[in-house]
């Protein structure tokens, strides 16, 4: 009996990490969450082909392992994080793309509802949407130190810089068609 529960002690360790192992392995971090708490291994058959009592040499002990985890696509949170930012983001205000940010705290683990409750925090810059045809009009036929001028009455401009072109022009285009913005964020 001694033999049997060391062999089931000894192989049953090493069926829940190899099949531990094999379902990490099969999970690419990249793309998915993998959160520690959200794994389960279990053995889920137990065989002893040998009895107590026998006197044998060798004997078959089988141990079948069973390993699942919780993941969530990592595109899919950054998905929703970007959904929940766009909608709280007030009118006439975009969000940099580049600038979102996501971070997560594991919470608790509910594998009969297949739940995970993650603490998730956000953050974003956004800006000021420019009325660029609203400049257009504004600039069009004025010189570079008119052109500061007037943008300087825009709160959502931060800094400008006026090129001329070609550099013997000394006033913006009469047609706003030929006037082009560039907006830069920094």
């Amino acid at each position: 009996q001694e033999d049997l529960d060391k062999a089931e002690v000894i192989l049953k360790e090493r069926a829940l990490k190899e099949s531990q192992s094999v379902l990490e392995n099969s999970i690419s971090p990249q793309e998915y969450i993998i959160i520690e708490e959200a794994n389960k291994t279990e053995a889920i058959e137990i065989t002893a082909l040998a009895e107590a009592g026998q006197a044998v040499d060798k004997f078959i002990f089988q141990v079948k392992a069973k390993a699942s985890t919780l993941t969530l696509k990592k595109s899919d949170l950054k998905d929703f994080a970007k959904e929940y930012v766009l909608s709280q983001i007030p009118e006439g205000k975009e969000l940099v793309e580049d600038s979102l940010g996501v971070s997560y705290l594991p919470g608790a683990v509910d594998f009969k509802e297949t739940e995970i409750v993650l603490d998730v925090e956000i953050s974003a810059e956004i800006y000021s949407v420019i009325d660029e045809a609203a400049i257009k009009e504004k600039i069009k036929n004025k010189r570079s130190d008119e052109i500061n001028a007037i943008l300087k009455d825009f709160p959502e401009i931060n800094r400008a810089q006026t090129k001329l072109w070609p550099f013997w022009a000394t006033a913006v285009s009469k047609d706003a068609s030929k006037i082009k913005i560039k907006v830069i964020l920094d």
